[in-house]
């Protein structure tokens, strides 16, 4: 009588590999959801970051005022913003000044915050100086996790711009 040899797994070596999968998904898991976090933030500021390097060469090239405001009347730039060359200097977008670069809204649960209080305008000068001479500070933060690293940018007064991470409150 002829036996044919049997190929395949048996259900024990089955389970074995479905624990060990589920034990390394459950470690994983956390971690991909801590890149994607991170990676999020990390566009959402260069982003914002472009946009001020943008802003402030158009204002030596075209030698006039160039505006970034927030879209919301609040230090919450979270619900984005828009850049336009400001050609009469009066600090209103007119008719005829239309947007040069403008950002969306940043995807909840990120915030994007102005410091100090009340800032909604950043204005570069045809010089690429900013208008403020204290250093204007933008902090972004993933408003659902208190205590986690957020992005910092600083914009001192002749322009230059820094990103630094820091502890979101």
């Amino acid at each position: 009588m002829n036996r044919q040899r049997q190929i395949g797994f048996t259900l024990v070596e089955l389970l074995v590999t479905l624990v060990v999968a589920s034990v390394l998904a459950t470690l994983a898991v956390p971690a991909y959801q801590e890149l994607i976090r991170d990676t999020r933030m990390t566009t959402q500021i260069n982003d914002f970051v472009a946009a001020l390097h943008y802003a402030r060469s158009e204002s030596v090239k075209r030698g006039s005022n160039v505006n970034i405001d927030a879209l919301s009347a609040s230090t919450n730039w979270t619900g984005g913003w828009r850049a336009y060359a400001d050609t009469d200097a009066d600090g209103i977008q007119d008719a005829g000044e239309n947007d040069i670069r403008r950002g969306d809204a940043l995807a909840a649960p990120l915030t994007l915050t102005a410091g100090p209080a009340g800032t909604v305008r950043i204005r570069y000068r045809p010089t690429g100086t900013i208008t403020s001479v204290n250093p204007l500070t933008f902090d972004l933060c993933d408003s659902g996790i208190a205590g986690e690293t957020g992005r910092r940018i600083t914009i001192t007064a002749i322009g230059r711009i820094s990103v630094a991470d820091f502890t979101c409150l």
